[in-house]
């Protein structure tokens, strides 16, 4: 079915165990949903799809589906629909540090089963594999938390004598 709404060949291990998944949808929806649908019942029972150029899609065991180059997002995670298919994202921190972004990352949102954050320090930044709708909380967690402290914060103006503003 995959196959039939994507237009692209499936290419599976032979070692991929064979097994039927039952889908059903009792009203009309449209292809892409479809696709949505299928995407996250395979991933729910452990099957992880990665592209292969413009005309194939790599059907894997979830879990080696991060060695097999799942779909990079570049931009929001929100420009895809959220589903349980895999993939990787770079999210760049502004504000907050990466090693304080990690850990609250590993105690509770992130999908170890797809393995941990690789944190790049130098550039502030990690990469993540996970669901797209896993990556599309991260995003709006980073929303919150990415921001500049302002609290308690407040302007103080001084009157200048004496002196141009300019050359102080």
């Amino acid at each position: 079915a995959l196959e039939i709404y994507t237009g692209r060949i499936i290419l599976r291990p032979q070692q991929l165990q064979t097994a039927t998944y039952n889908l059903k949808i009792n009203k009309p929806i449209p292809k892409s949903e479809a696709i949505l649908a299928i995407e996250t019942v395979l991933a729910l029972n452990q099957i992880g799809i990665a592209p292969l150029g413009e005309k194939f899609l790599k059907v894997v065991n979830l879990n080696m589906v991060k060695q097999e180059a799942p779909e990079m997002i570049t931009g929001s995670a929100f420009d895809r629909p959220a589903t349980g298919k895999v993939a990787t994202k770079v999210f760049q921190l502004e504000f907050l540090r990466v090693a304080e972004f990690v850990p609250m990352l590993q105690a509770g949102i992130l999908n170890a089963f797809y393995g941990g954050p690789v944190q790049l320090q130098n550039a502030n930044a990690v990469l993540i594999t996970d669901s797209i709708s896993n990556l599309q909380r991260i995003e709006t967690l980073l929303k919150q938390l990415d921001r500049p402290i302002t609290a308690g914060m407040k302007p103080k103006f001084y009157n200048v004598r004496n002196v141009k503003a300019r050359e102080l």
